[in-house]
């Protein structure tokens, strides 16, 4: 896997935001997320799809950031079954973390960032309610663009409040310009 390339410095009011391309394809990458090889197969074409973390916050099992099924739950109200889980109901913790940091499960998608994003804004402003201003988000994507299947990650940590603004202003990521940076670094 490749090292993200950091786009924009991180500091309390500007997002820190980082892209790179995964040299993995789906399978391997939810694999390596802790998910089991029945449900990677059982979520092979769903275009949405939530990812635990592995080995994160010092546990050793797949885990969720909290509220990550209300997440679920919104997201499944705007695309119906186009959006799934990718763990059992058995198998699913929730690990807390800081009540200023509004850290959001890793999203999985083959639709386009802009209309996954938006429908994340929408309850992003819902959760946070008149805490916006001062929040902040954590959010990871993996892209999948078609027709090579290249996985395309994209990490957001800033402001909540730039959240849908970041993201709207993003390419693609360039993969002979990820190439340059990683040689020159």
């Amino acid at each position: 896997m490749r090292e993200p390339r950091e786009d924009v410095t991180q500091s309390r009011s500007e997002p820190r935001i980082a892209r790179s391309v995964l040299q993995i394809d789906r399978a391997a990458f939810l694999a390596s997320s802790g998910v089991s090889d029945e449900l990677i197969s059982q979520t092979s074409q769903t275009p949405v799809l939530l990812v635990p973390d592995l080995g994160t916050h010092g546990v050793s099992t797949p885990t969720f950031p909290s509220r990550s099924d209300e997440l679920f739950l919104h997201l499944r109200d705007v695309f119906g079954n186009d959006v799934d889980i990718a763990l059992t109901d058995e198998d699913y913790t929730e690990v807390s973390l800081r009540e200023d940091l509004l850290t959001l499960p890793t999203v999985l998608t083959t639709l386009p960032l802009s209309v996954v994003g938006n429908a994340i804004w929408d309850w992003i402003k819902l959760r946070l309610g008149r805490r916006l201003p001062k929040a902040r988000v954590k959010a990871k994507f993996v892209s999948i663009d078609q027709p090579d299947a290249r996985l395309r990650v994209l990490e957001y940590e800033g402001p909540a409040e730039h959240f849908l603004e970041a993201l709207t202003k993003i390419d693609p990521p360039d993969d002979k310009q990820i190439d340059n940076d990683l040689q020159d670094s």
